[in-house]
């Protein structure tokens, strides 16, 4: 799959707690847009999550998102941190392109503009989303791999993300990241500490 991030020069999407990605993946005719806006959740306390993410979806609720609109909602349990994820997916046509080519700048930021949610556009006052998008520039692309497999009871996916170390420096430095999805906070707490420790035995 081929991914970039839209933003601004000083990423004032990302440091509103938003997140504009465009992607296509092998065989799809279409390329899709996605949304998201993160709350933090807490640092990794299990002990206080469960208040922390009723906290989290309160302050959401506060923000606007609710039930009129078919926001994608999630507590992504990371290692460090974790996030509660609202999103929205957009699809836009790209019939007969098998290809993993994705829009060039001023297209991304028209295809985003149109596609945009209102609790988007109008973030931090009137049309504060759309301006951001018109000065925006990409990040990426980068064409990243996944794969699935199964680790416990849960559908692992595998994904290698080859980023390069530094603006200076071309060479790859992949991320590997592995995730699963769990019906609730306890399952994916086992969960992620089961596949820590299957982990750290393969070091």
């Amino acid at each position: 799959m081929n991914v970039q991030f839209v933003d601004t020069v000083k990423k004032d999407i990302y440091n509103s707690g938003w997140n504009l990605r465009i992607r296509k993946e092998e065989n799809v005719d279409n390329i899709e847009l996605t949304y998201k806006k993160r709350y933090l959740v807490n640092e990794g306390n299990s002990a206080t999550t469960e208040e922390s993410t009723n906290a989290a979806l309160n302050k959401a609720k506060q923000d606007g998102f609710d039930s009129t609109i078919s926001y994608n909602a999630q507590v992504e349990v990371g290692c460090q941190k974790h996030t509660l994820s609202i999103s929205l997916d957009k699809k836009i046509p790209d019939s007969g392109s098998s290809k993993l080519e994705l829009p060039k700048v001023q297209k991304s930021r028209d295809v985003l503009i149109k596609k945009a949610p209102d609790m988007f556009k109008d973030w931090q006052g009137k049309n504060w989303g759309i301006q951001r998008l018109e000065k925006s520039i990409i990040y990426g692309s980068v064409l990243a791999k996944r794969s699935k497999g199964t680790f416990d009871q849960f559908t692992l996916s595998i994904e290698v993300w080859p980023i390069r170390k530094s603006k200076e420096d071309e060479t790859p430095a992949p991320i590997v990241e592995a995730s699963f999805k769990a019906p609730d906070l306890i399952k994916a707490l086992d969960g992620r500490a089961k596949l820590q420790a299957f982990l750290k035995d393969k070091d």
